[in-house]
């Protein structure tokens, strides 16, 4: 299984069981989860997983919650992973604290996943891992004025480990329309241990995309394209969940211009800027899941680092039912906000240790 399929199925068997309550139960489990997970702060939100389900023609899905929390007791693929399990631990503890909080009857679980690999602090500075229950009682009993993520790493700052404290938090990004699903996202790296030509190669080349956690797919268009302003032309398959799960994937054409050089005086590069859109015409296989994608990966040489911007943005079509919340929900949980698991993940056959940190 893949880190992003991981929290897919805790995120639908959290929602599902939402679904199950009726009225003041509903609401106080709800707002719970949007401390961490503040999309669900819309209450057309619950239910949101298996109207996904319906758009992509699945009919499994996930598996009961205990399951899905179980799969988080495995060690990550990727250390950026991290935040995005600590936010759906937290908000099964929330939501459910009888059965998940410190106190409740399957609260074993909750311990196992804490203590795997990356999420807690050293016991007294040695290899030992940290205290889970300590993790647990934090998640669910966070600082009385800020239940965020954000605030939760602060007051963590003694019980999580500095790995997990050094990523962004999870499910961020912004609604261009309030009125209808479209998502504009912007993520900022600095990353050490690359040139602009290994960024070039690497993670600007959209062929490497496929080895990205919930990219499933980056087929170039056979013949390639006739057209003087496309240098590239692929077929992007990014899935919910797990690639050829029951979850929803978005199959689409994407258009890549040439990558543009910005040069010094001196006629050395010190920019690199990558953008794609849509291919005008959307044959088969693309499944008409969105109407928008569009954006750029600017990169430019700091000498010591090297400044990468990344922008998307994305709207749906009309065979994505549920509104803004589905969008807003299945998207973060899928794979448009992870900029350093990218970087990382389309550079793996660079044979360099790579440094990405939040903030260039």
């Amino acid at each position: 299984m893949s880190d992003s399929a991981d929290v897919m199925a805790v995120l639908g068997a959290i929602d599902r069981e939402v679904t199950r309550l009726d009225g003041d139960a509903r609401d106080v489990a709800r707002g719970r989860i949007a401390e961490l997970i503040p999309p669900y702060a819309d209450p057309d939100a619950v239910g949101w997983y298996d109207r996904l389900l319906d758009a992509g023609g699945g009919s499994a899905g996930a598996a009961d919650l205990d399951e899905a929390l179980e799969r988080l007791a495995l060690p990550a693929g990727d250390v950026h992973a991290l935040p995005r399990r600590v936010a759906a631990l937290g908000a099964a503890a929330r939501a459910f604290p009888d059965a998940y909080g410190p106190q409740g009857a399957k609260r074993d679980v909750m311990l196992r996943a804490l203590a795997a690999p990356g999420i807690l602090a050293a016991a007294n500075g040695d290899d030992a891992r940290g205290d889970p229950e300590q993790g647990l009682r934090l998640l669910v009993e966070p600082p009385p004025d800020d239940p965020s993520f954000a605030a939760l790493r602060v007051a963590g700052r003694d019980v999580f480990s500095d790995l997990l404290l050094s990523q962004p938090p999870p499910f961020r990004g912004q609604l261009v329309n309030p009125d209808r699903p479209e998502i504009a996202l912007t993520t900022r790296h600095r990353v050490r241990g690359m040139t602009l030509d290994d960024a070039r190669r690497g993670f600007l080349d959209p062929a490497n995309w496929k080895d990205v956690d919930g990219w499933c797919g980056m087929t170039p268009s056979d013949p390639p394209p006739n057209d003087p302003h496309v240098q590239k032309r692929f077929l992007e398959e990014v899935a919910m969940g797990e690639c050829g799960g029951a979850e929803l994937a978005i199959r689409v054409w994407l258009d890549f211009p040439p990558v543009r050089q910005l040069e010094d005086r001196e006629g050395d590069p010190v920019e690199l800027v990558l953008a794609y859109d849509m291919s005008k015409e959307q044959p088969l296989p693309a499944n008409d899941m969105v109407r928008t994608d569009q954006g750029s990966i600017r990169v430019r040489d700091k000498h010591d680092h090297l400044a990468v911007t990344a922008t998307k943005r994305i709207s749906f079509g009309p065979s994505l039912p549920g509104g803004r919340s589905l969008a807003w929900l299945a998207l973060p949980a899928g794979y448009i906000e992870r900029g350093a698991a990218f970087i990382v993940g389309a550079s793996g056959g660079l044979g360099k240790q790579i440094t990405v940190k939040e903030g260039a």
